[in-house]
């Protein structure tokens, strides 16, 4: 009695990039959900990924079936894996149509060359709409965008219908919610409307992030010696003036109100906070997303719309050299972070004296470097 052939089972499909929930990633590739006419679904759609075939990465069989080249390519690698075993068998090393069974070569798939032109012009010329589109226009689990996306969050949507070959160029140059989303959409609205809840999900999946130099507070001690002011000072006192919404993002804050999540990005956590928690943010990326770091020492990230910038009131006098990119500091001057260079230096500026008497400002605000040490310890 033979022994029956071990079943073998394809390998998935190349996954299909759609964006994250809570993103505000513009889909450049057209989807399933995007075609007009829903009897074009069986002659456009690959059966491998299920999705609308592109028009530079699409194949024909001789069976007449289309399919996405890199679902038929990585559907061809896997047949040629099991060559060893299929000669053994005695059957012929070749593909089976998806769709149809019909059997067909690597060579009748045309792996290494462009697409068939018959097929990209049918492509080229297949009605779409856009993928901001309402989300009722799209069939029930077809929607290109998630729940979380922030058009959705927000209400917003784009009408245009056109061509799938006009599609890309639409995003790029006449579709208002692409511009939108690309200066960053609307956070603050989106905040307003479903409160931190909104914000559960990063905007665009997992935050950016880079090595940031405010890092070294996170208690790794350095080099003790006095900044270099003229390699270290990182701004003007226009800058400073600006802090916050434009370039000064980082530094000290306190949070505004209580923000909970559970999400991980590979090795990157949220923070979760309360409201009252003082946070280090170190970097803000793109989306509005901060890394913080609070005092108990947990680190990650975190809404930045939901940190305030809040002066603290220095315990100590620090005479600094104002010429040379100091501040001097008196008991009682309201100071700001921006930065904290290791343990005992920070970047930031002494907000305008009050008059005695309760009147205007006594002097401008003053950027430059002061001691750690005559920051309230609390």
């Amino acid at each position: 009695m033979l022994a029956p052939e071990p079943t073998v089972v394809p390998p998935p499909p190349p996954k299909r990039h759609r964006p994250a929930g809570g993103s505000c990633e513009i889909p450049i590739r057209a989807h399933a959900g995007q075609l007009m006419d829903p009897d074009l679904y069986e002659e456009f759609v690959c059966r491998i990924c299920l999705d609308l075939c592109e028009i530079s990465e699409v194949t024909l069989l001789p069976c007449s079936h289309i399919f996405c080249r890199p679902c038929l390519r990585s559907y061809l690698d896997w047949v040629a894996s099991r060559s060893e075993t299929v000669r053994s068998s005695g059957k012929v090393t070749q593909g089976e149509c998806p769709t149809c069974r019909r059997p067909f070569t690597r060579e009748q798939a045309h792996m290494d060359s462009t697409s068939p032109a018959p097929v990209s012009e049918w492509l080229q010329r297949v009605p779409v709409r856009c993928a901001f589109a309402p989300s009722q226009h799209f069939p029930e689990g077809d929607d290109p965008l998630p729940a979380g996306h922030m058009v959705r969050l927000q209400g917003l949507s784009c009408d245009w219908v056109g061509s799938l070959g006009s599609y890309s160029q639409h995003l790029q140059d006449g579709c208002r919610v692409a511009a939108k989303v690309r200066k960053g959409g609307n956070v603050e609205s989106a905040l307003a409307e479903g409160g931190t809840s909104a914000l559960s999900t990063p905007l665009a999946g997992t935050p950016c992030h880079s090595t940031a130099a405010g890092d070294s507070a996170a208690g790794h001690v350095e080099q003790s010696r006095t900044p270099d002011v003229q390699q270290s000072t990182p701004g003007t006192e226009e800058d400073a003036r600006s802090i916050g919404p434009t370039v000064w993002r980082t530094g000290d804050f306190v949070v505004a109100q209580p923000w909970q999540s559970s999400e991980r990005w590979g090795n990157e956590a949220a923070l979760c906070v309360d409201s009252g928690d003082r946070v280090y943010i170190s970097e803000v990326d793109g989306q509005e997303w901060a890394q913080g770091l609070l005092t108990d020492g947990r680190r990650g990230w975190l809404p930045f719309l939901i940190c305030r910038r809040q002066p603290q009131v220095a315990v100590a006098a620090y005479e600094g050299d104002e010429a040379r990119g100091y501040c001097r500091v008196k008991p009682g001057d309201e100071l700001e972070v921006y930065h904290r260079e290791g343990p005992q230096w920070c970047y930031g500026a002494r907000l305008p004296r009050p008059l005695p008497t309760g009147g205007s400002p006594q002097a401008s605000m003053v950027v430059g470097w002061f001691p750690t040490a005559i920051l309230p310890t609390t």
